[in-house]
């Protein structure tokens, strides 16, 4: 009888032990969010704006366009030191480096872009060749200085 009182402490006790140890341990949360919004000098909602986000440690790069509402959202962000750049037609580029985002921290942050930066763009369309076409001429002559190379046991593959 003893050992059956036993025997039934020891399974209850086991299944205690697997109950609690199989319970949902609470996540860590490793990343953070950015929102923003981004506008003109004259406070106007810019939409279709690109943003690029480049983590400067592990250079993952994170894109994403603005809605009409000017805004952005690049959620689940590794935390660490960010580079942002903004760009859109006919506006300047923002640039900005060492945004530090820490782990389950949510930013919010509002953009200016200033008007202008009329970029112009050259197109090469040709290269130069690689290989000279102009001349066959040999350049460099190999003598007797590879027939008196000692070779091991005869074999090419010990020189």
């Amino acid at each position: 009888m003893r050992n059956l009182w036993r025997l039934g402490a020891a399974v209850l006790l086991l299944i205690v032990t697997i109950v609690l140890a199989s319970s949902p341990a609470r996540a860590q949360v490793i990343t953070a969010t950015l929102y923003g919004v981004v506008h003109d000098g004259t406070g106007a909602i810019l939409p279709g704006v690109t943003v690029v986000v480049t983590h400067q440690g592990t250079n993952l790069v994170r894109e994403t366009v603005s809605d009409e509402r000017g805004e952005f959202a690049l959620p689940a962000l590794p935390a660490g030191p960010y580079a942002i750049k903004i760009e859109l037609a006919g506006f300047k580029t923002y640039n900005s480096q060492g945004l530090n985002l820490g782990a389950g921290q949510t930013v919010r942050q509002t953009y200016v872009l200033e008007v202008g930066n009329i970029e112009e763009s050259v197109t090469v369309t040709e290269t130069s060749p690689l290989v000279q076409t102009s001349s066959t001429a040999q350049m460099q002559t190999i003598g007797t200085e590879v027939q008196e190379i000692p070779v091991s046991r005869r074999n090419l593959q010990n020189v």
